[in-house]
């Protein structure tokens, strides 16, 4: 079973997680490190390291390996106490998220395209990625499409929630030759 580390169950860490992310300027987030409990993680990280991700390829649009989410990891994410957590920091009415488990290997990536334009909600990662190097590329950005951009910095075991506003988007840099056969796992939800 998957469990959410008890600092982030206090009342006293979600408020101060919910008035961080409340006050972010530009971009609405927050990232919280070690979120999973540590031998919970570990024990799905390693699944998802070993599943067959099927490739998912639209020259235009994207690039990457997606695979069916294991069934502890979906019962998590749809459990009422980690999308009450999300609503409470978010401040925004969520209902069950749409739920992805991708992989992000040399030469993937996501595009933005107008075919393609997010519905303003709220994006949710957890970052299960076991080795990353920052010059590999993969990095989840976020962009208003006025030049400026924000990178999600890998880290393993980071929940990330990001609201995303009408005109903001999403993509995922492309994981350049340096990264091998190492990859990017991330399980992305959008409320």
């Amino acid at each position: 079973m998957v469990k959410i580390n008890t600092q982030y169950l206090q009342k006293d860490t979600v408020e101060q997680v919910t008035s961080l992310f409340q006050q972010s300027e530009g971009l609405p987030s927050v990232q919280l490190q070690q979120f999973i409990d540590a031998p919970s993680f570990g024990l799905v990280q390693k699944e998802i390291t070993k599943l067959k991700y099927e490739s998912r390829k639209d020259p235009l649009l994207h690039s990457f390996g997606q695979a069916a989410v294991p069934i502890p990891l979906f019962d998590f994410v749809n459990s009422k106490e980690f999308i009450a957590l999300v609503k409470m920091i978010s401040d925004t009415m969520t209902s069950r998220p749409s739920v992805a488990l991708l992989s992000f290997g040399w030469k993937d990536y996501i595009l933005i395209n107008d075919k393609a334009v997010p519905k303003p909600g709220v994006d949710v990662i957890l970052d299960f990625t076991p080795h990353w190097h920052q010059d590999w590329g993969g990095h989840v950005v976020y962009s208003p499409g006025t030049g400026e951009a924000a990178s999600i910095p890998v880290q393993p075991n980071t929940l990330t929630i990001v609201r995303r506003d009408k005109g903001m988007n999403r993509f995922v840099q492309y994981v350049n030759h340096r990264a091998g056969k190492h990859a990017r796992y991330l399980l992305m939800m959008s409320f």
